[in-house]
């Protein structure tokens, strides 16, 4: 309902977008000086970092997931009221049916704190949160429905804007006081809006990636790429050599072994980067300063109790005087 979709889904969503730009290309109606056609092209080619940066992927970020619930569970929890002007100031209006649904319920189906999490969750993944205001024929609000933003087209026609919108095969489609419409940052346009996973995703790729290597890493038992050094006399004894020292890797690791024998004359050397070396951890925790960063919280709510980040939070709060 509010825009989740499966990993199946959005992969072929992003096979069928790469299909579609090479078709383009190969069309005659598109040059092959067309930059814009070609970057879209090499960038669902190679993705970022290595790893394919997809809405549903960036929610593998725990910095992500941190930074978008913590903001949604928060703007979810304000209390939310309806006044009304008096002598005093304003009133809260309870006995407005509106009151119910902002505060209550704003359909059967969801209550407030559902609703405005999920339009928050949207607008902080998607860049953008579009609800539907349903109204009886006298123009009283009767319910709100969120739409799923992935099947929202909006445009602007004869200077007014205008939200198509595709329920399940069937158009249809909302003037702009038939909505709600919560954007991340809205384009100059005054229609699009900034995708800040799509505009960001060299943040987040980087933070999948670090996160893919340290799941492959450990789930090597925490030993990095060898090599094999030593006299080999065919490449058959080369590959049962090979075999042989992944098995007794293996066996150590399972058997919790720190000695592992090895024949007269061979050596094994680690291969790539030194995970210590790399300071793999200091790289991941710069990702979560720069996640946070993207959604504007302090680090240290999404580096939990890291004294670098708690420090730094401290120093940069109220001085006393």
């Amino acid at each position: 309902m509010f825009g989740f979709t499966t990993t199946r889904t959005a992969e072929k969503r992003v096979a069928e977008a790469v299909a579609e730009t090479r078709a383009s290309l190969e069309s005659p109606s598109v040059p092959l000086s067309d930059v814009g056609a070609w970057r879209a092209l090499m960038d669902d080619w190679h993705g970022v970092a290595g790893v394919t940066v997809t809405h549903e992927t960036a929610l593998e970020v725990p910095a992500v997931w941190c930074a978008i619930n913590f903001i949604a569970n928060t703007i979810a929890s304000l209390p939310l009221q309806v006044y009304k002007k008096s002598s005093d100031g304003r009133d809260t209006v309870e006995s407005d049916p509106l009151y119910g649904i902002l505060h209550d319920a704003p359909n059967d189906e969801l209550t407030s704190f559902m609703w405005r999490k999920g339009m928050m969750v949207n607008t902080l993944l998607r860049g953008r949160g579009v609800s539907f205001v349903e109204r009886n024929k006298a123009g009283r609000v009767m319910n709100i429905w969120p739409l799923d933003t992935d099947k929202v087209t909006i445009e602007r026609k004869n200077g007014r804007k205008l939200y198509h919108y595709d329920d399940g095969g069937r158009k249809v489609t909302y003037a702009a006081n038939e909505v709600i419409d919560l954007t991340f940052m809205l384009q100059t346009d005054g229609v699009s809006h900034v995708d800040p996973v799509s505009k960001l995703k060299g943040a987040v790729g980087l933070a999948l990636a670090l996160d893919e290597y340290a799941r492959k890493f450990f789930s090597n038992g925490g030993v990095p790429p060898l090599a094999l050094y030593g006299p080999m006399p065919s490449p058959a004894a080369a590959s049962r050599a090979s075999a042989d020292v992944e098995k007794a890797v293996r066996d150590a690791n399972a058997e919790r072994r720190n000695v592992m024998i090895m024949p007269t004359g061979h050596e094994l050397k680690p291969v790539g980067v030194d995970p210590d070396k790399s300071q793999m951890t200091e790289a991941r925790l710069f990702q979560i300063g720069e996640v946070a960063r993207i959604y504007g919280i302090p680090p240290c709510l999404s580096a939990g109790s890291d004294p670098r980040y708690v420090l730094e939070h401290r120093a940069a709060g109220p001085q006393p005087r």
